[in-house]
């Protein structure tokens, strides 16, 4: 079963997936996520801002106005967020509690620049509060939010969520998913949701928990 997170030893070098997204790989020195840029046609907006120097170095390049939204709070996803301030931040309760600014974000909402996106409030076993953001209908960039939790040093996931994050992902007109610190990050809809609802068969009666074998 996949999905513990790879983390990528290759340093952090700009890729790009089409005209309008680039992102910055994944590092393990420091731990730092995927940093994904959208260029619109006023903004670009970046998805996590990640740990690492080159990820703030890109970010501070930007000509630009810029707008972030963080996935969650963990500092592998956040961390640099401390160095941008004063920036535009979509973002969710639990984060807000750690960067102490930008506007949470309770439900769907619709940004129009040049393309479409929409900033998604997730149901997440890896951490409360996700968010995920869905790209012209094509791309949804999705942090950690699929990935389990540890519980008494074992991954797990939580039967209830992984339920409700299987539907919430149903419903998200998208093709591709794109999960943070995989190798290969791009995923079709399809095969993630099948990976996930192959944990969720694995679960035992009054057991809240699916541990990863």
């Amino acid at each position: 079963m996949r999905w513990i997170p790879y983390l990528l030893s290759k340093g952090a070098q700009m890729i790009k997936i089409n005209n309008y997204i680039s992102y910055i790989p994944a590092t393990n020195t420091p731990l730092s996520a995927d940093v994904c840029f959208i260029e619109c046609t006023h903004k670009v907006y970046i998805f996590d801002v990640g740990s690492n120097q080159e990820s703030l170095n890109e970010i501070n390049n930007l000509i630009k106005e810029k707008t972030v939204i963080l996935s969650h709070f963990h500092q592998d996803h956040c961390n640099n967020i401390k160095k941008l301030l004063p920036v535009e931040i979509y973002l969710g309760k639990k984060t807000f509690d750690y960067v102490k600014s930008g506007k949470i974000i309770n439900e769907k909402i619709m940004i129009k620049d040049g393309i479409t996106l929409e900033i998604i409030p997730i149901p997440s076993t890896h951490s409360k509060g996700s968010l995920v953001l869905n790209c012209n209908y094509e791309y949804l960039f999705v942090g950690d939010a699929l990935y389990m939790t540890t519980i008494d040093n074992k991954k797990v996931y939580n039967v209830q969520l992984l339920k409700e994050t299987i539907e919430s992902l149903k419903r998200i007109n998208t093709k591709f998913i794109l999960l943070s610190h995989d190798e290969k990050f791009i995923y079709t809809k399809e095969e993630v949701i099948k990976e996930l609802e192959e944990y969720y068969s694995k679960r035992i009666q009054n057991n809240p928990y699916i541990y990863y074998c």
